[in-house]
């Protein structure tokens, strides 16, 4: 089976060289999504997995130079209906290209300098030595679901 196959089921990359399509969820998302022939469009799924993947490919273009930064993964997370919130700290919820880290960009300061400011603007190292306790209150907010209060000690 080649690699490309699903350009046969989604006329929506078939523009797309072999090398710059996305690893696409061949094994879920085939048998749940795409009916025999290729060419029929009877299935409602089929019809919205092309239009998540134009919205995938227009993301990528329009905000990352054409770079796959975002993937299914950003929003389906290995489930077949897509995640509403975004989790918080998800490094796996993009295709990272790791060229160029480490670097601070031109003309901004390092992360040092940035994090001795801040130590500073908290009295100092002996002031933080000082904290042996911390408490967090706050809200939670999910889609429709009512608010949950967060106590973090």
């Amino acid at each position: 089976m080649s690699k490309c196959f699903l350009k046969t089921f989604l006329p929506t990359i078939s523009s797309l060289p072999c090398s710059s399509s996305p690893p696409l969820l061949v094994w879920s998302a085939t048998s749940a999504t795409f009916a025999m022939p290729s060419t029929k469009d009877d299935k409602k799924p089929k019809q919205t997995a092309r239009k998540m993947m134009q919205m995938m490919f227009a993301i990528n273009q329009q905000n990352f130079n054409g770079q796959g930064k975002v993937s299914c993964y950003s929003c389906h997370r290995g489930s077949s209906v897509p995640v509403a919130i975004p989790m918080i700290g998800d490094t796996q919820a993009y295709m990272e290209n790791p060229e160029g880290q480490g670097a601070p960009a031109q003309g901004l300061p390092s992360v040092n300098d940035i994090l001795e400011k801040y130590v500073a603007s908290l009295g100092g190292a002996a002031a933080i030595d000082k904290i042996s306790s911390r408490v967090e209150t706050g809200t939670a907010r999910f889609a429709s679901r009512p608010p949950l209060p967060v106590k973090i000690v």
